[in-house]
């Protein structure tokens, strides 16, 4: 059975995984949480590469997955380019903020006003400028660097989204509030978890890449051989590790929602 993997320094993935799930039913999905090492934002670049190295070395030797994606902006940004050279025989797919979206509106429409939120790492790491470089060469984007808001949302996920945790993160989105941006590009795997949330506290419309990285997995899939449509199989469940718990689990799709 073909099989993927991805991985993510905690649960912000899922809003990668729970797209592929839906373009890829029938294939094997294995996701490991990092969280034993969370959170990436704050860790060093040579640190967050061996991480990198060690969950993919886990997910082709144990589970011999086809092709991995790495879920997660700051992972993206630091290792995706040595892991290809260290695999070249498997399929990476990273995940990058959505950019280039502004071109499918009117660029020079007064009223639309775009911002990208990434982690601290991520925003300052040389491929996120080189990428806001090429995509964005007129500086039309404001970029937010966020220090708290994917711990919080972890929080969260593990212990219900309370009044005081939404609190908390409408503090961490609170020098946005007055900006009057209509669009939010999510630069971090964590962050679509409470795009409803943003949509709601900012009055913006949120730009989620997910749907386009799961489309990618299923092209190099096909291209691969390794699928071939029509898809069918069971869809929803899969396979998920947590680095602190250090057992694999089977879950579905209804589990990894806020």
């Amino acid at each position: 059975m073909t099989s993927i993997g991805l991985f993510d320094s905690g649960i912000g993935g899922f809003s990668v995984l729970k797209e592929t799930l839906k373009l890829l039913p029938g294939v094997k999905t294995y996701y490991i949480s990092d969280d034993a090492h969370a959170p990436y934002g704050d860790k060093s670049e040579d640190y967050i590469l061996e991480r990198s190295q060690v969950l993919t070395k886990m997910l082709l030797e144990e589970k011999k997955v086809d092709l991995i994606v790495v879920a997660c902006n700051t992972a993206t940004a630091v290792a995706i380019a040595e892991l290809r050279k260290v695999y070249p025989q498997i399929p990476f797919v990273g995940i990058e903020p959505y950019l280039n979206i502004q071109k499918r509106y009117h660029s020079d429409d007064p009223h639309r006003r775009f911002v990208v939120l990434t982690t601290a790492r991520t925003g300052k790491s040389e491929k996120f400028k080189k990428l806001k470089e090429m995509l964005d060469p007129d500086h039309k984007i404001d970029h937010y660097g966020m220090e708290r808001l994917a711990t919080l949302i972890e929080d969260a996920y593990y212990n219900g989204m309370n009044q005081n945790l939404k609190e908390e993160i409408e503090k961490d989105l609170l020098p946005l509030k007055e900006k009057n941006y209509t669009h939010v590009i999510l630069g971090c795997t964590h962050y679509p978890l409470i795009s409803s949330l943003i949509e709601s506290y900012l009055k913006v419309e949120c730009i989620n890449p997910a749907p386009y990285v799961a489309l990618r997995v299923q092209n190099l899939l096909l291209e691969a051989g390794k699928i071939h449509l029509p898809l069918v199989g069971k869809q929803g469940d899969f396979s998920f590790l947590s680095t602190q718990e250090g057992s694999w689990k089977e879950m579905n799709e209804k589990e990894f929602s806020l």
